[in-house]
C-alpha cells in the first residue's frame, strides 16, 4: 500500500507548495503536480476509496494545479472548476482568474465561440453551490444560502443583466444589505465573483469585450497600446525590454510595424510607421532578467502589466514545450 501518501510531512509540504504555485503562477510546476496526482489516483484507486479525507486533500492540490494552467484545459474541465471548485482560489492574493480565462479565450479564433464559452462559464458561477460567506443572505426577501451562485443572483437582482458601470458596481458593494453584513475578507471574494460576471457580459465581438490588446501609432507618431478599447501610452523602457527580449520572429527588428505586431501580443495587428533599418539584432534576455525588472514597477502600472504579460508568455511557451506525460509511477503497493 502507498503508505507514504499518508505521511503528514509530505501532506504539509504539498499543501504549502500548492498555495505557492498559485500565488507565484508556477505553470510548469502545476502541470507536473497534476500529472503526479492523477497518476496516484489511477494507480491506487482502492487506497483513496478507503481514505476519503486523503482523496479530498490530494484532490484540492490537483484542483489548484489546474487553476494555474487553466488556459490549457479542455472546456469541460474549466466548467468543472468554475462549477465546483471556484472557492479554492478566491482567497489568493495574486491569482488573476479572468486573466487565466482571457488566455484561454485567446486560443479561440472564432469570436462567436468565445462568447459561447463565456456564457457557459457565467452559468457555472450562477449554479455554483460553494459557500463563500457566513450567514444566510436575502434575495427578494427570501433567505438563501451564501453560495457563489446566490451571490451572483443577488448581484444581478441589484444591477441587472446588462453591463454595469464601475459606479453601479461600487454602489452594490457599499449599499447592498447583504454585503454590509460580511467581513472585509468575504467582501473581496464577492468582488472577485462580480468582476468575472461583468467580464462575461461583454461580447468578444465588441470593442470593450475583445480580449486582445494591440498596438497602434497615435496621430503624433507615438507607439500606444489599445486595451479594453482604451489607448495607453507605452513607456520607452518597455520598448527597450521588448527589443532586448528578442521578440521579433527571426531575430531582427526591421521596422516599427513588425515590432508593434509582436509588442501587441496576441492579435499581431500591423501598424504604420517606420524606423531606422540599421537596428542590430537584439540579444535574448533570460526570464530571470525580466522578473528582476518587474520589481522596479508598481503592480498597477502599465510597465508592470507589460513585463508581466511577457513573463507569462515565456512561461506558457516553456510549459507547452515541456508538456510531456510523466513516466508511470513505480511504487509498489
Amino acid at each position: 500500500m502507498p503508505e507514504y501518501l499518508q505521511d503528514k510531512k509530505i501532506l504539509e509540504e504539498l499543501e504549502a507548495f500548492a498555495d505557492l504555485m498559485v500565488e507565484q503562477d508556477l505553470v510548469g510546476d502545476s502541470i507536473t503536480l497534476a500529472h503526479l496526482i492523477e497518476g496516484f489516483f489511477k494507480e491506487y484507486p482502492e487506497f483513496f476509496k478507503k481514505n476519503p479525507d486523503l482523496f479530498k486533500s490530494y484532490g484540492s492540490y490537483l484542483t489548484k494545479a489546474k487553476f494555474v494552467h487553466l488556459f490549457n484545459l479542455e472546456d469541460k474541465d474549466i466548467v468543472d472548476l468554475l462549477n465546483n471548485h471556484l472557492s479554492l482560489i478566491l482567497d489568493s492574493l495574486n491569482y488573476d482568474l479572468f486573466n487565466k480565462i482571457r488566455q484561454k479565450l485567446l486560443t479561440i479564433y472564432d469570436l462567436a465561440e468565445r462568447d459561447k464559452l463565456k456564457d457557459k462559464m457565467r452559468d457555472c458561477i450562477l449554479k455554483n453551490s460553494e459557500k463563500i460567506t457566513t450567514g444566510k443572505i436575502k434575495i427578494n426577501n427570501l433567505e438563501q444560502e451564501p453560495t457563489i451562485g446566490n451571490w451572483a443572483k443577488d448581484y444581478y437582482s441589484y444591477v441587472g443583466i446588462e453591463s454595469a458601470d464601475s459606479l453601479l458596481q461600487n454602489q452594490y458593494l457599499v449599499d447592498n444589505i447583504n454585503v454590509k453584513k460580511i467581513s472585509s475578507k468575504e467582501k473581496i471574494r464577492v468582488k472577485k465573483i462580480i468582476d468575472c460576471l461583468e467580464r462575461f457580459k461583454l461580447s468578444s465581438a465588441q470593442r470593450h469585450g475583445l480580449e486582445e490588446s494591440f498596438p497602434a501609432i497615435s496621430p503624433n507618431g507615438e507607439l500606444i497600446i489599445i486595451s479594453n478599447a482604451q489607448p495607453q501610452k507605452v513607456d520607452p523602457n518597455i520598448i527597450k525590454f521588448y527589443k532586448k527580449a528578442a521578440l521579433i520572429s527571426g531575430g531582427e527588428l526591421q521596422d516599427e510595424s513588425a515590432f508593434a505586431k509582436k509588442l501587441g501580443s496576441e492579435t499581431g495587428a500591423a501598424v504604420r510607421s517606420s524606423m531606422s533599418s540599421s537596428v542590430a539584432k537584439p540579444a535574448p534576455a533570460p526570464l530571470a532578467e525580466l522578473e528582476q525588472a518587474l520589481k522596479n514597477y508598481q503592480e498597477s502600472s502599465l510597465e508592470h502589466k507589460a513585463i508581466k504579460q511577457e513573463i507569462n508568455r515565456l512561461k506558457v511557451a516553456a510549459f507547452k514545450q515541456a508538456q510531456k506525460p510523466l513516466p508511470k509511477t513505480n511504487v509498489k503497493s
